[in-house]
């Protein structure tokens, strides 16, 4: 059975929060301002004032803009330490969650299977499934603070109508996908030629393996 120390738990929490306080790091780093501490949510979209600019129309205001410019508080040492926290943190988070899949996960999704394989097979012979739903389902269990529901989808039989309607559907689609992919390249095409200005929107951390 897993056994996590509540001081190891603490620990790593301890550590997350280090997480975000690197996030909050980044994003000043990027910005020129100084660093705000802990920062929720981690998506975070930086004032236009504090953006990079990298082309633009006019030759004027065309680089970085300088006219908020502030001492750097945030050095690259700092992240490093910041970044080695939660580092350790998502490799302890990553290492619990495999216990718990282990210990539980497992367990549940059989169990989860089997109800489901035996739900599907009564509902096709025709077996009452009401009585598993409502104010007294019998598939609530407050001995184990659950409730389990059953979520029936249903489409309609064929008919010549809807077909008509879901051919349009798909082709309005397939324009729509071209379309974006036309504003794509519009203005990557404006950006390369010094057209369009490009600004910060987010920065986002992604934590992946080594393998």
């Amino acid at each position: 059975m897993l056994s996590i120390q509540s001081d190891k738990i603490r620990e790593t929490t301890g550590r997350l929060k280090a997480a975000a306080f690197l996030n909050g790091s980044l994003i000043a780093a990027c910005a020129g301002f100084d660093s705000p501490g802990p920062v929720s949510p981690i998506y975070i979209k930086l004032p236009e004032c504090y953006s990079k600019h990298t082309g633009g129309t006019d030759p004027n205001k065309r680089g970085a803009d300088t006219s908020h410019q502030t001492p750097m508080t945030v050095t690259t040492t700092g992240l490093v330490s910041l970044a080695s926290i939660a580092a350790e943190a998502f490799n302890d988070f990553e290492e619990a969650k495999r216990q718990l899949d282990s210990a539980f996960g497992t367990p549940f999704n059989a169990a989860k299977d089997n109800l489901t394989r035996d739900v599907i097979l009564a509902e096709s012979e025709g077996l009452d499934l009401s009585v598993f739903s409502g104010e007294n389902s019998r598939f609530k269990f407050p001995a184990h603070e659950t409730n389990i529901v059953i979520r029936v989808h249903r489409k309609p039989t064929p008919h010549a109508k809807l077909e008509a309607l879901a051919t349009k559907v798909e082709k309005i689609e397939n324009e729509l996908k071209l379309a974006k992919l036309r504003l794509k390249h519009e203005a990557e095409q404006l950006i390369a030629a010094g057209k369009c200005d490009e600004v910060t929107e987010k920065i986002v951390l992604a934590f992946t393996r080594i393998k």
